[in-house]
């Protein structure tokens, strides 16, 4: 179940980005899904003590997002094709952020070939060559199936569940 939360978070997603340049709309899209990647990874791993809680952050290293990606689908939060979709639009990402003196938008080829790759539901038309809106629709399916998550928390483990003993064995005489 979706916390209405989350759908008012969204809303204001949509409506801040509809006015946003293309380049506005890539980089602040993907700072939202890392947002959500981070609670997602918060409600899938264990409660751990306060005193180890940055640990967190190892599976979620700010500026390494792909690896961030990567982690959540090893974690079950991701699907692999949910992880390509998002690997597709950090690239569009990347390229918009580190392109910034170029007038690059979503209907130049360069992203175009990213968005072309973008798996999207059956209703988006398959002609469309709205880059832009199979962006942000991609963007939506990953944003609530992350929040919709519905796997069963790790378990903190406290202790070894395992404990070598050594028996001393007789050596044989020669």
């Amino acid at each position: 179940m979706i916390p209405q939360s989350a759908f008012e978070i969204f809303s204001r997603f949509q409506m801040e980005f509809e006015t946003e340049s293309d380049r506005g709309c890539a980089v602040l899209t993907l700072c939202v899904l890392e947002e959500q990647l981070v609670r997602s990874m918060k409600r899938r791993l264990p409660d751990i003590p306060k005193k180890e809680a940055a640990q967190l952050y190892n599976f979620a290293p700010k500026g390494a997002l792909s690896k961030s990606t990567v982690n959540a689908y090893l974690l079950g939060i991701l699907t692999a094709e949910e992880l390509k979709n998002f690997s597709l639009l950090i690239n569009i990402r990347n390229e918009f952020a580190h392109k910034a003196l170029t007038n690059l938008r979503f209907t130049n080829d360069l992203i175009k070939n990213f968005t072309r790759n973008i798996k999207v539901g059956s209703t988006f038309p398959k002609d469309s060559n709205d880059g832009r809106a199979k962006f942000l629709i991609a963007a939506a399916d990953l944003y609530f199936n992350m929040e919709s998550l519905g796997a069963s928390k790790l378990e903190y483990k406290k202790d070894s569940a395992w404990e070598t003993v050594m028996i001393p064995v007789p050596l044989e005489k020669q």
